[in-house]
């Protein structure tokens, strides 16, 4: 109902602004950043005459799938997704079926005050209004994190969360996929939550590995994601 979702937007932007300044700092600075880029682009367009925004006419046959989280014997959990058998492609996402117990376990890692279990990623081609740029690919990892501390955990994906190729190169998130759950949230102790956060990479980007980290420390995990 309208009030009730007023009362939890109102109760987030309450615990957002009690977040510690170190915190929400970088997040207000960014997301800043973002509508000034939107403006701009706004502003350009309309100097263009005769210019119409045309509708997605292409319908990419890649679909996003939700991919199995694999544990494999590398030198890293991996996050391999599981192959799909279908007999002819399908215009609607393939969901994979959930891993089991004891390859989510294999997959958990504790960092800091924090137990983070990567449950699988996916690719995301975008909507009409929202697509990644051209020459690169939005990924998306489904996180369930569990605060084992005394306190409340405050978690910031743009702070914690990274993605990095076999090269080296790292990348931030991605502002524009539709998610299923927020990760920009405290967890109250003993509590967990389950969402997602996106990355765009260069389309041919190969190695690719999810990072997690601590706010302030060094503790960080990895997961290989092919």
């Amino acid at each position: 109902m309208p009030s009730d979702m007023l009362r939890e937007v109102w109760l987030g932007l309450k615990r957002f602004w009690a977040l510690r300044w170190i915190i929400k700092g970088p997040i207000l600075a960014f997301l800043a950043f973002v509508v000034l880029v939107i403006i701009a682009g706004v502003v350009g367009g309309g100097q263009e005459e005769g210019e119409q925004p045309e509708a997605a006419a292409v319908v990419q046959t890649e679909t996003a799938t939700q991919n199995t989280v694999v544990a494999t014997a590398s030198s890293g959990p991996s996050l391999m997704p599981e192959p799909t058998r279908t007999a002819e492609p399908s215009p609607t996402p393939r969901v994979a079926p959930t891993p089991t117990e004891e390859a989510r376990a294999d997959l958990t890692h504790q960092v800091g005050d924090a137990r983070v279990t990567p449950n699988g990623w996916r690719e995301d081609p975008g909507g009409q209004f929202f697509k990644p740029a051209g020459g690169y690919k939005w990924i998306v990892v489904d996180l369930t994190v569990e605060n084992t501390g005394d306190d409340e955990y405050a978690m910031s994906t743009l702070l914690q969360m990274q993605m990095r190729d076999g090269e080296g190169r790292t990348y931030g998130i991605a502002i524009g996929p539709k998610l299923q759950g927020s990760l920009d949230v405290v967890i109250p102790v003993a509590d967990k939550v389950r969402g997602e956060v996106a990355f765009e990479v260069p389309a041919t980007a190969t190695g690719l590995k999810f990072i997690f980290k601590q706010s302030f420390g060094t503790k960080q995990a990895m997961w290989n994601l092919d």
